[in-house]
């Protein structure tokens, strides 16, 4: 996933698309973009939960931001 490369099944790889829109259009998806998602076997209750999942991520990034956490030695290695 972070090489950004599809993933092999379709119904993850439009949960993986569907998140990264979410992230980067701030929550303005289009009703195309959320008619695919749910097209692919999702529900808008599980749009939902990626709401949750990227708040959860957020809250937890700027938390060890301002606590200076230092990186997991496998995310440091990796930059």
């Amino acid at each position: 996933m972070r090489d950004g490369r599809p993933l092999g099944d379709p119904k993850r790889e439009a949960l993986r698309i569907f998140t990264q829109l979410m992230v980067r259009q701030r929550g303005r998806i289009s009703n195309d973009s959320m008619e695919t998602f749910i097209a692919a076997g999702w529900a808008e209750q599980q749009a939902l939960e990626v709401i949750l999942a990227i708040s959860i991520k957020t809250m937890s990034n700027y938390t060890n931001a301002i606590a200076n956490v230092p990186l997991d030695r496998v995310v440091h290695n990796e930059r």
